[in-house]
């Protein structure tokens, strides 16, 4: 039981038509990308979310159902609220899943900011997240999120993560004029054995556990310099 979340931000009435054609082209190799992904690990249940203007609708939903996924039901938002719309339907989601359900959540990063940089760090994390050796060692070890670059307050920087329906169906979702609530709002507390994270693959070798890491503490995962690298690496990476 497994099902990925893309929120796409694409803009509002004040955006401009440039901006929104380049959006809509961008988010379009995004969910390619992801949908390339899900299909070699044989998730075949995949849903986007959106804020967009009424203009954008048509063509965001030929880009959605060309790459495999469905419009999730009431979640087409017309104005800026960060990442609530996304969160709001993982969170709808989660309610009426089975308790095991794995949630992938994913987002757009880079789109408002028209960011080339940032679609090689979203590639980097989906070809790491999205990898059925991932999803095999998540239930194995019996935790209830996981994500490339855990923090030590419980939530995953970038905000890519793997959550059990369990989990999330604990948490009430507002919508907030702090952007950072989005962030934070999938954390816990790091002592609670029941809410940890699990760190990056290539801390330890696949067949041993994942390690405990929080992704600002460069001695332990690795530095700025080489994670440049390893984003510009991954920018024109094919799945």
């Amino acid at each position: 039981m497994k099902t990925i979340f893309y929120y796409a931000y694409i803009g509002d009435d004040s955006t401009s038509a440039e901006d929104l054609m380049w959006r809509l082209n961008y988010i379009d190799n995004q969910m390619e990308f992801i949908s390339c992904l899900a299909r070699k690990n044989n998730i075949n249940s995949l849903f986007t979310v959106a804020t967009l203007p009424k203009q954008c609708d048509g063509m965001f939903m030929q880009i959605a159902t060309k790459n495999n996924f469905c419009i999730y039901t009431k979640s087409i938002s017309r104005e800026n609220q960060f990442e609530y719309p996304g969160f709001a339907a993982i969170k709808d989601f989660a309610d009426s899943a089975h308790p095991e359900h794995l949630i992938y959540y994913c987002h757009s990063k880079g789109a408002a900011n028209r960011s080339e940089r940032s679609l090689g760090i979203f590639k980097y994390h989906q070809v790491i997240n999205i990898n059925n050796s991932v999803i095999a060692r998540i239930k194995q070890h019996d935790i209830v999120k996981a994500g490339l670059y855990p923090s030590k307050s419980g939530f995953l920087w970038h905000n890519f993560f793997w959550v059990k329906a369990s989990y999330l169906a604990t948490k009430k979702i507002e919508v907030s004029s702090d952007r950072y609530y989005y962030e934070s709002l999938i954390g816990g507390d790091f002592n609670d054995i029941s809410k940890k994270t699990l760190g990056t693959l290539f801390i330890k070798p696949p067949s041993e556990d994942f390690k405990i890491l929080d992704c600002y503490d460069a001695k332990d995962i690795l530095g700025k310099k080489e994670l440049d690298l390893m984003y510009n690496e991954h920018i024109s990476i094919k799945p």
